[in-house]
This record gives structure tokens, sequence and C-alpha cells, in this order.
């Protein structure tokens, strides 16, 4: 078994299941509370572009951003089947503070550079598909294990026809 520990969740690798629980992060947002007033209005847009509107319901859902990322990969897998390029979210248990992968091997930097099925995308901020260990490779395809970014879906569908996704309007 291995453990990775992420910003918003711990994953365990267990055989060939990738098991992500949510992390909940009061003491990290007691410190950006205390650092929010110093810093610029942009980095409060961006903030809030992120985590929410309004300051409450970004204070919620910053605090408990591993939840909403589990339960936005799984719903996201079940609602479009895009095996070509993520990793199936199979399960999720709790309300979402638990979610089930399928496991895969870890992703070399050579690898990665190389076979990046998202290297021709438009940069934009907040994707996870610029880095290498948000990546897996299961059965001879690097696959995307971290899609639990409202941004990084809504890349995923805007892309889905360059690789010949189903995607369906809901998500």
């Amino acid at each position: 078994m291995k453990i990775r520990l992420g910003t918003t969740r711990i994953v365990f690798l267990v055989g060939n299941k990738a098991v992500k629980v949510a992390r909940i992060r009061p003491i990290r947002f007691l410190f950006r509370a205390i650092s929010f007033p110093f810093t610029s209005k942009n980095n409060h847009q961006r903030f809030y572009k992120k985590y929410g509107q309004t300051f409450l319901s970004s204070v919620v859902r910053y605090i408990f951003f591993g939840f909403y990322a589990n339960s936005l990969e799984y719903k996201f897998y079940k609602n479009h089947k895009d095996d070509k390029r993520i990793v199936p979210t199979v399960k999720k248990f709790a309300w979402g503070f638990i979610a089930i992968q399928v496991g895969g091997l870890d992703v070399s930097l050579e690898t990665f550079e190389h076979s990046n099925p998202f290297k021709n995308t438009p940069n934009q901020r907040y994707q996870e598909v610029y880095h290498p260990k948000q990546f897996c490779e299961i059965n001879h395809k690097i696959l995307l294990a971290d899609y639990g970014h409202i941004e990084t879906c809504k890349l995923l569908i805007k892309t889905a026809s360059k690789f010949a996704v189903h995607s369906s309007p809901e998500d």
C-alpha cells in the first residue's frame, strides 16, 4: 500500500484501487483568513472564482474541497464515461468523503511529456492536466486521475469532441 498526501485529499493506493479520502482543512483556512485582508484584490477574485461567490460559501467550499472534488469526479465519470482520458471513479461513500478509483502506475516526466493527451489544449489556471503527478498509466494509456476541479471538468467537456468522447449536457 502507498499513501499520497495532497492538498485536499489523502490517496491510499491499495492493489488495483485508489481510495481518495477528503481532507478537512480548518487550520489551513484559519491561516488563509488571517492573511486574506493583506492580499491583493486579484487574489480575492481568484479565491471567490474558485471556491464561491460569497465569503461564507467560499469558506465552506474551501474547508471541504476534498469532499467536493470526490463528488465531482464521481458525478463527472458517471455522466460522461470518458475512459479515453480519465481514470474511472467507480464508487463514492459517506456522501463523497471517500471515493474509489481504478488504480494505475505512476507516470514519469518523460512519458508524460510525450504522451499527455492534453498537451495541445489552451493553458488555463487551476487545471490538473499539466502536472504528471495527476496522471497514471492504465493498460498502456495515460489517464487523468485528478479531475476534481470544475475548470478541469469544463475543459474535458470542451475538448470531448477532439477525443470522440460521449458528452452529455449534464454535469
